[in-house]
């Protein structure tokens, strides 16, 4: 019976010993602190996001699936690339149309920023009333 003990007390002093071993050379098991919400490990450039950066985009696996901070993170850099990509063609095309008007504007000759009808010459009328007739 006090060989078995002599052993139980051996394997724990040894066990013990590991352990501080293992402790000491990897750490206590301190965690990283966890990311900001605003913040994910998954890479997209800041401005000017192409497509080949939307197809190359990794997410970290979580317990099911993927995590939901990620994907959400990077839904929202798209998505925001997309409405400035959106905002900066609009301003391009209210620009080009205000340049269009008023090169409109100095070829006919209007300076009160309004368009005249332009009417092709459509030749006598047909209505019979409006043509004169030698009858009277």
């Amino acid at each position: 019976m006090t060989t078995v003990l002599q052993y139980l007390v051996i394997a724990a002093v040894i066990g013990l010993v590991v352990f501080a071993l293992t402790v000491f050379v990897f750490g206590r098991g301190e965690q990283l602190a966890p990311l900001s919400p605003r913040i994910s490990p998954t890479e997209l450039p800041e401005r000017g996001m192409t497509g080949t950066d939307v197809r190359t985009v990794k997410f970290a696996m979580a317990l099911r699936g993927y995590r939901m901070s990620d994907v959400d993170w990077a839904l929202e850099r798209m998505g925001g690339e997309i409405d400035r990509l959106r905002a900066e063609i609009a301003a391009i095309s209210r620009d080009a149309s205000a340049e269009t008007n008023a090169e409109t504007n100095a070829e006919t000759g209007r300076t009160d920023g309004t368009e005249q009808p332009v009417f092709a010459d459509a030749g006598p009328s047909e209505n019979p009333s409006a043509q004169s007739t030698g009858d009277s």
